[in-house]
């Protein structure tokens, strides 16, 4: 080893002195000051100054003013062994921060190869040619042109130059290929955690904020993935996430789409774009933040160079791209912190196999809406069961099968959400208590959204409405069984609402006391009214899922879809008594009450005023004008009741 050191000292000294060296001014796209660069202060300890300089540009990179307490002498103890050189791994720790750095081996190195080295570790590599001996600190690239610093005495130390214009290329005749060629080894910062100093600024971490040039008050906006200014939206692609890192740096998120903001290219050189991209970790997506409010700047991790809107523009569209510091407004921005939402508390009341769970929770504060999730089982092992999105009421009905779930409430806004501050458990009972609506009640029956009768059309059990059948045939007649089912007469025939088990068909035909003619009603109120026959699992539904007008009328098993939850809309049998039960009107004569057009003035009538006055339907035209039955020109419930009257006989004509 000693004969080994002799050698490199006389290289050193001999190489030196040499005056034909190229002499290499500090390149514009130079990412560190030439401060960081240093000369070596002992015979043979070129790894020990380049690991130095290596040390000292992670520190400054990551805005801790403690750099240039990092020398040759601080560094001596840990990382070099006399006689033998540089350690291959060691840890350094200054002021509560630690670097540790790692070796490889190598048989030369590829641009490529070298290029992912700086790409990964910004603060440079030590590269090693163990034939010369010697070491250099190679800083970073542009194109293929590598560049480094070299603390050999002379003409080479102290500033940033072309690798194969460094000792190194002195020995391989100035050339970069030969150079990478006999690299056998080099080392790197393998790992860090270092704290910010004055150099850059804490804003905190894990917050939103829009990021603002406060010359001109126009948002940074993330437009297809380019970063541009323009007017505040309030929209989710002007608002950014920021993440501090261990070394001070910021990640920072565009909320519309999870791209993180970056210098494009690693870009050292003015009118260098910002964009977003998937996150890579890389030193452009690191981001010191300097200044102080209205006045910050940006410089990513990977330059000396600061975010700038071009030209100083003030217009919408304005690209951002990255320059060398001046000072000007172009350079200046505020970051306006926004809220996220609060976090709510949950409660549930559980249901049942035919009634919803009814989950409640408060209000917060910066909330759109809130989302709910649930799971059959432990919540976050595997998907959802079910997401309820964008609820706007602090209340939600869920209905859901038998079973054990666990569910939380997310306030959400156009940028973030929050998890509510607890977690529900709840079971959904597989009980059904059937519902008793009286023991002889007469009323239509309707799919509750649309609100469309299940009318006997011919034995036939259809979706239609009473524009086109007569008001018998849209009419029912429920009779309570002493089990607690009912028994479903048409009142156009008297035949019985029947399921046929086999094909799942609704029809009607003569009572015979059978089970498929007799039906439990579950749920909570009309509206949500199943039909469950006795002789089936299945409830009443509509084939197809379907709304259209002759939809047939059919049994399906429990899903919980709106068409198998009805209403019961009650009359008074009394009605029936001024109609015929015909199959179809024979006339439509337009008189003051008859909203339907159907040439006849019924309850349904009024069922379609009061449908009107509560959004559920719109009247037009003629329809709009015979609903005005008192002539006053408003539509109001007055109208309704006075058709109920006159049908009841307290009015002799309308």
């Amino acid at each position: 080893m000693k004969k080994f050191l002799s050698i490199l000292l006389c290289c050193i000294m001999i190489l030196a002195s040499f005056s034909s060296a190229p002499q290499i001014e500090a390149n514009a796209a130079t990412s560190l000051p030439n401060s960081i660069f240093i000369q070596q202060g002992y015979s043979g300890t070129c790894t020990l100054a380049a690991a130095t300089m290596m040390l000292r540009a992670r520190m400054y990179l990551s805005g801790n003013s403690a750099w240039s307490s990092i020398t040759e002498n601080s560094l001596l103890p840990v990382a070099w062994i006399n006689g033998t050189g540089l350690r291959h791994s060691f840890t350094y720790n200054i002021n509560g921060n630690s670097m540790s750095v790692a070796h490889s081996l190598t048989s030369g190195i590829s641009i490529s190869s070298l290029k992912s080295l700086l790409n990964n570790h910004p603060e440079g590599i030590v590269l090693y040619c163990g034939n010369l001996p010697h070491a250099v600190f190679v800083t970073d690239y542009e194109g293929d042109t590598f560049y480094c610093a070299d603390s050999a005495g002379g003409n080479y130390s102290g500033n940033r130059r072309t690798l194969a214009s460094s000792l190194l290329g002195n020995y391989y005749e100035w050339s970069q290929t030969k150079i990478l060629a006999n690299t056998t080894a080099y080392w790197y910062v393998s790992s860090y955690s270092i704290k910010s100093t004055g150099m850059s600024v804490n804003l905190g971490t894990d917050f939103y904020a829009y990021i603002i040039n406060t010359s001109s008050w126009k948002h940074l906006t993330n437009i297809n993935g380019n970063v541009v200014i323009s007017a505040e939206t309030g929209k989710a692609n002007q608002v950014w996430k920021f993440d501090l890192q261990n070394d001070g740096s910021y990640k920072i998120t565009n909320c519309a789409d999870g791209l993180i903001m970056e210098d494009v290219n690693f870009g050292t050189t003015n009118g260098s774009n910002v964009a977003v991209y998937g996150n890579n970790d890389s030193s452009a997506q690191r981001w010191y933040i300097t200044g102080e409010s209205g006045a910050y700047e940006f410089r990513a991790q990977c330059g000396n160079l600061v975010m700038d809107v071009d030209n100083g523009s003030s217009g919408d569209g304005t690209n951002v791209q990255m320059w060398e510091r001046n000072n000007t407004a172009a350079q200046k921005f505020q970051v306006w912190k926004l809220n996220k939402p609060g976090s709510t508390y949950v409660q549930c009341v559980s249901g049942s196999t035919y009634k919803p769970t009814v989950i409640q929770w408060n209000a917060t504060s910066d909330t759109k809406c809130y989302d709910i999730k649930i799971w059959n089982g432990t919540y976050w092992q595997g998907d959802a069961y079910k997401t309820i999105w964008g609820v706007t009421g602090t209340s939600c009905d869920v209905d859901l099968p038998p079973g054990y779930y666990e569910a939380y409430v997310d306030s959400r806004n156009n940028f973030s959400a929050t998890m509510s501050s607890n977690i529900i458990k709840f079971t959904v009972v597989d009980t059904a208590e059937p519902v008793n609506i009286g023991n002889n009640v007469y009323g239509s029956l309707l799919v509750n959204e649309p609100w469309i009768n299940v009318t006997n059309v011919g034995n036939d059990v259809k979706l239609q409405d009473d524009d086109n059948y007569s008001l018998h045939h849209v009419i029912w007649n429920f009779k309570r069984q002493s089990d607690g089912t009912y028994v479903i007469y048409s009142c156009a025939d008297n035949k019985v609402l029947t399921v046929d088990a086999s094909n799942k068909n609704v029809y009607v035909k003569e009572y015979d006391n059978s089970d498929s003619q007799k039906w439990y009603i579950y749920g909570r109120w009309s509206g949500e009214y199943y039909f469950k026959p006795k002789n089936s699992s299945y409830v009443l539904s509509v084939e197809e899922d379907g709304y259209e007008l002759g939809n047939n009328v059919c049994i399906s098993k429990l899903n919980y879809a709106s068409d198998q939850k009805y209403a019961i809309y009650e009359v008074d049998p009394s009605v029936l008594e001024t109609t015929k039960p015909t199959e179809k009107p024979t006339e439509i004569k337009i008189a003051r009450g008859d909203t339907d057009l159907d040439g006849e003035v019924s309850v349904l009538d009024a069922a379609k005023i009061q449908m009107y006055l509560v959004g559920k339907m719109e009247l037009l035209g003629d329809a709009l004008l015979a609903a005005d039955v008192d002539l006053d020109g408003e539509i109001s419930v007055l109208d309704a009741s006075k058709i109920q009257m006159f049908l009841v006989g307290r009015f002799e004509s309308l």
